[in-house]
Formats: structure tokens, C-alpha cells, sequence
């Protein structure tokens, strides 16, 4: 386990790559996350370090097949310093190798408060709307994959921004899965929905996440949002570029990426 100055050592050295240009190799071995409970003290700093409030969390690799490859899925707050208005344009100069997620964002309907029970409240107590969502995910490595999960989550999971997109009215969470979903650039679908084991079950992903939250000693505030997981596979988008995230009949994200 990692002591508490080499988490502090880890988490600036990766909070400066933020606002460099030079990707990671892989952090010295000194102060290398080792395992998941070291992942998330260095990740909780990198946060801190942000100085944002907590606007939500996201979820990744949460699918069966990505599962049955890490054993267990990603989990990362997002602090408001990264999320994205609803602009017509965005700078993917500021990034470094974007990835774009179509993705929906629960958003919690009561406080939960360390310790909580999830299993014990009903979906409808829990969750209170749906919103259309991006994730722009950015890793600060040179090769996520060979960096490893544990140093993947101490950088955010590869968070690079959120933007939450139009409110979903009258929606019921457990219809969303095979919900027709399209990413398209420049007009050309670039990816479609994932079927199969590359999909996952948006309201148990929460549940569980909600669980590993609250059995960790951490609460939620009613309003936030949690963030499901990507609905397509992580496409790569090069600006300049016209680009549009189509939810079938729920709705759509489109914005301008400017280089």
C-alpha cells in the first residue's frame, strides 16, 4: 500500500499533466498505484487538487465483457471545473487524444448517506430523471492499457470532460437498454449502439456503484448525476469537426469541435 506522501507525490504529478502536453509513460514505481484502494486515495487527491465541487460520478468498464477483462469497473466524481456548457462550440484543443461517449446520466432523487442501504430503496426513491450525456474521455498516459487499471482510476478513469445534455421527460430507467444510439461526424456514423456482452444495464451499474459508494464510507446528494457508461464504443474525434449524438427518440447532443 502506498503511504500517504507517495498518494500526495502521485496525485500532483498527474494533476500537472493536465495542463501539459506531454503524455505519461507510466508513473515511477515509488509512487505506482498497486492496487484499487491505492488507485482511489491518489484519485480523491487528484480531485481535491481540481478544487471544484462534485457535480456526479461516472462509471466505466462496466459492461460484461470489459468486466470479465478487469475484474471490476471504474468509478471517478467529475468536478464542475470539467463540466461543458451546452455550447455550440467546443475547443478539443485543450485535449489531447479525445475520445467522444454518448452516454446517460441518472440523476439521483434522494441523499445517500455513507453507510445506506441501496438495496433496501426502490428505483423509483432513487432516481429522479434522465439526462442525456458526453463524456469526452482523455488519458494522460501514452498507453492506458499498458499502464493499468490501477493507474488508469488514479487519472480519473480517463475522464477528460462531461457534458450533460437536454433533460428526458417521462422516462423509465429500465427502458433504456437497446435504445437506438448514433454517433455521427462530419455527418458519417461513426459507431451505433453496442450490443451483447459490450452492453450494460444502466440502473444495476448504478446500483452497484451506489453500493461500493456508501460501503466506502462516502455519501451523494440528491441532483447528481451518475454517469452509466459509454453507449457506443470510445470513438476518436479529430477537430475541426460538426458532430451529433443521436438517442433515438429521446434526443440529441450536437456541437462544433474546434482545434
Amino acid at each position: 500500500m502506498l503511504d500517504d506522501k507517495a498518494c500526495d507525490t502521485a496525485a500532483g504529478f498527474l494533476f500537472r499533466a493536465w495542463s501539459g502536453s506531454n503524455l505519461i509513460g507510466e508513473l515511477d514505481p515509488a509512487i505506482r498505484p498497486r492496487d484499487t484502494g491505492d488507485a482511489y486515495r491518489v484519485q480523491r487527491r487528484v480531485i481535491a487538487l481540481h478544487g471544484a465541487p462534485i457535480a456526479g460520478w461516472k462509471i466505466a468498464g462496466a459492461s460484461p465483457a470489459v468486466l470479465e477483462k478487469n475484474g471490476v469497473p471504474m468509478y471517478c466524481p467529475v468536478p464542475e471545473n470539467l463540466l461543458l456548457d451546452s455550447a455550440p462550440t467546443i475547443d478539443f484543443g485543450r485535449f489531447r487524444r479525445p475520445l467522444v461517449e454518448p452516454e446517460f446520466a441518472l440523476i439521483l432523487g434522494r441523499d445517500i448517506d455513507p453507510g445506506a442501504d441501496i438495496d433496501a430503496i426502490d428505483d423509483t426513491d432513487l432516481f429522479s430523471g434522465l439526462r442525456l450525456g458526453c463524456e469526452i474521455a482523455d488519458s494522460r498516459y501514452v498507453d492506458p492499457g499498458a499502464a493499468g487499471l490501477p493507474s488508469v482510476i488514479a487519472d480519473l478513469a480517463n475522464l477528460g470532460a462531461y457534458m450533460l445534455g437536454p433533460a428526458v421527460a417521462d422516462s423509465d430507467p429500465a427502458s433504456l437498454p437497446g435504445t437506438p444510439v448514433a454517433l455521427t461526424v462530419d455527418g458519417e456514423t461513426v459507431a451505433d449502439e453496442l450490443r451483447g456482452p459490450q452492453a450494460h444495464d444502466l440502473v444495476g451499474v448504478a446500483r452497484v456503484f451506489l453500493s461500493w459508494l456508501s460501503a466506502s464510507g462516502q455519501g451523494m446528494s440528491a441532483g447528481m448525476f451518475i454517469s452509466t457508461g459509454t453507449l457506443t464504443k470510445p470513438t476518436p474525434v479529430a477537430a475541426p469537426a460538426e458532430v451529433a449524438l443521436r438517442f433515438g427518440d429521446l434526443g440529441e447532443i450536437a456541437f462544433s469541435a474546434s482545434a
